[in-house]
């Protein structure tokens, strides 16, 4: 029933169940019925009786150490008591769930309670600890790979900076959080056609034992009336037709599936593109803020006595040992090549070697980025790109007429 999202059939179910597992004297799984009755009232905006149930599971997965339930039920109840504008009772329920999930490395778990900590703090005008909550556990659920986790935090910390009248920090977490929506749209799109590809294969193998249970059936008469000695030649006739009708069948169904397979490629390859765009944006947005807190720190540098310059400079430093972090480009230069096989190789081989800079450039041209984006990223100004676009023009022989972007993204 829960997957048919008929809650109030669900309802029913979870109920005998409840009073079974309550007959049977089995405190654990009667907790874990009493929670799926709440969370079923809690989808069909029944608060009233969603509270009544998560406070039962909470009584009885205490003391049956169902921890799952535990936990789960005063997440729950806190969202209730969200939508009841009980924001004090949902603090309440908030500080309870982190007592128990101290010392834990439910992860997951530390990611939801930061997230609802966070929209209750929203709410109670409390900016700074909702800030640190939200930032926390979008830390946490990029740390598991938690994308739906991410989207709802990323929304969330829009929301907050938006209040808050901040609106390039709002306008970056609408990026990620829109970044985030349309992966996961991606995802789930291609989930839903290997499920299809799954239930055609499944047919088609029906189908194909009912033509082996139909050439079976064929084989026994045909045995029968060879035995008899009649209508040999009818049989031998009827028999390749029916094979060469079942052959063709089968090479439709064959071509039909190559078709679904090539499809899901397509998607999977378009995801990761897409992936990979938003790591690289997402690293020019960060140079991009650190070229400003440098120039920053320069100009309270000239202005200030010994010491505080003295800790600009190290400021300084730290800020272009961040910016020029390998590892990243290592990471990124890998999925660059996954996605985009032997692009490199091709163009190595008939240009020749090329600089570990004019790598990262030519990697950045064929993935289409603005000029202001590959600027922000490789920390050079705008000059400074015209400056390595033409040398890169000059290196690869092309005439001025040729855009080498475009020349770079249809190679």
């Amino acid at each position: 029933s829960g997957v048919l999202l008929n809650h109030d059939k669900a309802i029913e179910y979870y109920k005998e169940a409840a009073t079974l597992y309550m007959n049977n004297n089995d405190s654990y799984y009667y907790s874990q019925a009493l929670f799926d009755i709440g969370t079923s009232y809690y989808n069909l905006s029944q608060l009233d009786s969603a509270e009544n149930y998560f406070i039962k599971a909470l009584e009885i997965g205490k003391k049956a150490g169902n921890y799952d339930v535990t936990i789960g039920s005063l997440s729950e109840l806190s969202e209730v008591y969200i939508e009841q504008n009980l924001d004090q009772k949902a603090i309440q329920r908030l500080d309870e769930a982190e007592d128990y999930l101290e010392g834990t490395e439910d992860l997951y778990r530390w990611g939801q309670h930061r997230l609802s900590k966070g929209r209750v703090l929203m709410k109670l005008k409390d900016y700074i600890q909702a800030k640190k909550n939200l930032e926390e556990g979008l830390s946490i659920s990029r740390q598991i790979g938690a994308a739906q986790l991410q989207k709802s935090l990323a929304y969330e910390l829009r929301k907050l900076h938006e209040g808050q009248s901040n609106f390039k920090a709002a306008y970056q977490y609408f990026e990620t959080y829109s970044i985030l929506k349309d992966s996961i749209e991606s995802v789930e799109k291609t989930e839903s056609l290997q499920d299809a590809l799954v239930k055609y294969e499944t047919e088609r193998k029906e189908k194909e034992l009912v033509i082996v249970k139909a050439e079976n059936d064929r084989r026994k008469w045909r045995n029968r009336l060879l035995t008899l000695g009649l209508l040999s030649g009818l049989i031998v006739i009827y028999g390749l037709i029916s094979r060469n009708k079942k052959n063709k069948l089968i090479y439709q169904k064959e071509t039909e599936l190559e078709v679904e397979r090539r499809k899901i490629a397509e998607q999977e390859l378009e995801f990761k593109k897409k992936e990979l765009t938003a790591k690289a944006l997402q690293l020019a947005s960060k140079n991009e803020f650190l070229q400003n807190l440098e120039v920053q720190v320069k100009e309270l540098k000239s202005s200030m006595d010994e010491k505080v310059s003295k800790t600009s400079e190290k400021i300084s430093r730290m800020i272009n040992y961040d910016a020029v972090d390998d590892r990243e480009w290592e990471q990124f230069s890998k999925e660059f090549s996954s996605i985009h096989q032997d692009f490199l190789d091709r163009l190595k081989n008939e240009f020749g070697s090329f600089s570990k800079s004019e790598t990262r450039l030519i990697s950045l041209l064929k993935m289409n980025l603005s000029s202001k984006d590959i600027a922000n990223t490789l920390r050079i100004s705008d000059e400074g790109i015209k400056k390595a676009r033409y040398r890169l023009r000059k290196k690869m022989n092309l005439k001025s007429e040729v855009d080498i972007q475009g020349f770079l993204i249809n190679y």
